[in-house]
């Protein structure tokens, strides 16, 4: 999979707007004039939403036609506002919008909706690094972020009361949020790590370093609260602290109604359901993992 870079210019004293609101161009200094120009030869596509697309449409385009262009920065030459607007015009551009309906620039691709397969499409063949997934892998994982609650909250109600509390699992990890949970609730857990719902490509990732800053701050921040059974693969232990987007839910329900929940859950279609654990009494916000 390619990577996505984000480039954003931030300003030191806060200016973000013109006094009459709109979005100027900024000042770019030689250092970000020559980085950007360092990465031209290696991106494949440009991602926009439709602001910055519509700004950049009204310049660059004419800029690539002229023999002599202006410059909109006033930090780089004629010739180097000349090459970024042939890369800009040339390079595929992927907009993200719904508003979006007549775009005039060259190699223009409006995206209207989140849809994988066209994602599995844009990625088949791409360059790979060491941390490749395959359109597969980015089908699945596109496919659960993209879903939404509203099924596994149908079957939660379905329980008749059965459901006590129930969070997201998102930038804490799986193992933050159910310590977030047992905290304030005074208990304790015990979690069975081959229970948990993972995507297929997850251990590998783990096991070759794929690893965010974000997993490894949590690790270090929750180690003091989770205890793990000798035989939990390092992989496993990385993946239950790991950030998510959108992790799915944590539910905490009667252990006589986990089957009918999870049942309910796999006929409303959510990509995963399964009983990870069990809720004891013990030291409030800790875990044992097995």
């Amino acid at each position: 999979m390619r990577r996505i870079v984000a480039f954003d210019h931030v300003s030191a004293d806060g200016y973000f707007a013109a006094p009459d609101g709109s979005l100027s161009w900024v000042i770019q200094d030689p250092e970000i004039s020559k980085a950007a120009g360092e990465g031209m030869p290696q991106t494949g596509a440009i991602l926009f939403g439709r602001k910055t697309y519509q700004m950049f449409e009204q310049f660059w385009p004419k800029a690539a036609e002229s023999p002599n262009p202006p410059d909109p920065h006033g930090a780089q030459s004629s010739e180097g506002t000349k090459a970024m607007a042939v890369f800009l015009t040339e390079t595929p551009k992927l907009v993200f919008s719904k508003t979006l309906k007549d775009p005039k620039w060259k190699n223009t691709r409006v995206l209207a909706e989140l849809d994988p397969r066209a994602i599995e499409k844009m990625t088949a063949g791409a360059t790979t690094n060491s941390f490749a997934n395959t359109p597969a892998d980015i089908s699945a994982a596109v496919t659960s972020m993209a879903t939404l609650n509203a099924g596994a909250a149908r079957a939660m109600r379905a329980t008749g009361g059965g459901v006590h509390a129930a969070t997201d699992v998102t930038g804490f990890g799986l193992l933050g949020h159910l310590r977030n949970m047992l905290t304030a609730s005074g208990l304790a857990a015990e979690l069975e790590a081959a229970a948990v719902p993972l995507f297929s490509n997850a251990v590998a990732l783990a096991e070759r370093g794929a690893i965010p800053g974000g997993s490894k701050r949590n690790r270090d921040t929750l180690s003091p609260d989770v205890k793990f059974g000798a035989d939990v693969p390092e992989a496993i232990r990385v993946l239950l602290f790991d950030a998510q987007t959108s992790g799915g839910l944590l539910i905490a329900v009667d252990p006589d109604r986990a089957g009918a929940l999870i049942a309910t859950l796999e006929r409303e279609g959510t990509p995963a359901a399964a009983r990870i654990g069990r809720l004891t009494r013990g030291v409030a916000g800790t875990i044992t993992v097995s």
